[in-house]
């Protein structure tokens, strides 16, 4: 549950993001500070997907190796 809301929130993240951005003037966009927000928070967002992603594809991983088996056994 935490991995979808995890992926779902950087997906958001960037849709609000081009929701702000999309009435703007195309040369206020290329100013140093609006820049380099943009670029944050696209950053933030995208690295979101990517941790959320990786958590995704270990648990796969454990799940395939059936490692939550053998943890009844103890």
């Amino acid at each position: 549950m935490f991995i979808l809301l995890l992926g779902g929130n950087a997906i958001f993240g960037l849709f609000i993001l081009a929701r702000k951005l999309s009435p703007s003037r195309l040369e206020l966009l290329f100013q140093a500070d609006i820049l380099s927000w943009i670029l944050k928070q696209t950053l933030l967002n995208v690295l979101l997907g990517l941790l959320s992603w990786l958590i995704y594809r270990y648990l796969r991983y454990l799940a395939g190796r059936r490692y939550f088996l053998r943890l009844g056994k103890y």
